[in-house]
């Protein structure tokens, strides 16, 4: 079974919800991230800085690419993100569309295939993952390859002028994704300004060991003067097993109180900045 095929069937398992093969590596997709990025990015200056972000539904790197980043690296432990990213990066520059209709996905899908131009191999896999997928699964069901907390508000991450994404998206296309666990020890030689992680440590067992893999992983991975971006997803601090292991070697800069849920304020996220010793 070659590389795609193998894709194509961990995704058929996805939508089936089989979960003896539903693994990390091969998971649900989020349709568009649940954090406010304006909030998020208006406290840092990413222009012209060289960035590395997890991948999750793409618009995190979509709205760095908006604010100036001069190229910006992705990450995720989900396979699948790379495809939906092509995906969307195709919807951007050949449809003007910056979110696909999850309620008519098959059909809007087969639009951007009809439109798209293959210009590199990645993207002729790409091309050939999506069509596989439309012949493999009843269409009517390809809205589970999505995670269900989708609440159908766009509008709060929404980019409406497509013309500068257009141009910058048809520019920088030698990006790299790497499809790494960022809680496990890893490889990556090359160093960023900026590493964006969402609230990738709500996901990380809340044990100092593993928390240490996390974050000498980003000190490995970020320039002397680069900062690292995290949200407040799931938990409106930062927890105390996570702030004990960074404090040793980062300076903690805490948003204001300024998202409202429900009742509740409380900050978009949170900078690291790296101490220089």
């Amino acid at each position: 079974m070659d590389k795609i095929s193998h894709d194509v069937y961990k995704s058929i398992n996805v939508v089936n919800s089989n979960m003896l093969y539903v693994e990390s590596k091969y998971n649900t997709l989020f349709f568009s991230t649940n954090e406010n990025l304006d909030k998020l990015f208006s406290k840092i200056d990413v222009n012209g800085k060289n960035v590395l972000s997890v991948l999750g539904s793409g618009d995190h790197a979509f709205h760095l690419y908006n604010n100036g980043s001069s190229s910006v690296d992705v990450f995720d432990v989900n396979k699948l993100t790379i495809y939906y990213y092509y995906l969307r990066i195709w919807s951007i520059i050949y449809l003007k569309k910056y979110y696909l209709s999850l309620d008519n996905f098959s059909s809007e899908v087969m639009q951007v295939l009809s439109a798209v131009n293959i210009n590199s191999p990645i993207e002729q896999d790409v091309y050939n993952f999506w069509i596989n997928i439309l012949k493999s699964v009843d269409n009517s069901f390809l809205y589970k390859l999505f995670h269900d907390v989708y609440d159908g508000d766009l509008s709060k991450n929404n980019i409406t002028d497509l013309d500068k994404l257009v141009g910058i998206l048809k520019e920088k296309d030698d990006f790299s994704f790497y499809n790494i666990d960022i809680s496990k020890k890893v490889k990556i030689n090359k160093k960023y300004d900026v590493i964006v992680t969402s609230n990738i440590s709500d996901w990380i067992v809340a044990l100092e060991g593993e928390l240490k893999v996390y974050k000498d992983n980003l000190l490995r991975l970020l320039n002397d003067d680069g900062i690292i971006l995290s949200s407040n997803v799931d938990w409106p601090i930062i927890k105390m097993p996570e702030r004990r292991v960074f404090e040793t070697d980062f300076e903690i800069i805490e948003y204001e109180s300024e998202i409202v849920c429900g009742c509740r304020e409380y900050p978009a996220g949170y900078i690291y900045k790296r101490k220089i010793k």
